[in-house]
């Protein structure tokens, strides 16, 4: 799969202000998305996410099992490219995911 994504990261061991702020801020870029903003602004202008911030939240094409379990029940379940998921938390904070291509892929049983 190809996809971009927003980070807003959090701590493990974040207050609950630090919580409530972090999801305050995720539901905020989600609204705006909502309203029309571009995911690669919104990557640029808010995610945390230091390697891919730059390129408008784009990541390496992966698969089910490269990211954590959460990250890629969320990601997988998009439909259709250029899908946004809405605001999910995993270990490193909350993101939000726009699907960009997803293939199939297939194995020839036949070729050595």
């Amino acid at each position: 799969m190809k996809a971009a994504q927003i980070l807003i990261s959090l701590r493990k061991d974040a207050e609950p202000d630090e919580r409530a702020a972090a999801k305050k801020l995720v539901d905020s870029i989600y609204a705006l998305l909502n309203n029309g903003m571009k995911f690669e602004d919104a990557a640029k202008t808010y995610s945390t996410d230091k390697f891919t911030f730059a390129t408008g939240g784009l990541l390496p094409e992966f698969t089910y099992t490269t990211y954590d379990a959460a990250f890629s029940k969320e990601a997988f379940a998009l439909q259709r490219d250029n899908d946004i998921s809405k605001p999910f938390l995993t270990s490193l904070g909350w993101h939000i995911v726009q699907r960009i291509s997803k293939t199939s892929m297939s194995i020839d049983l036949n070729d050595p």
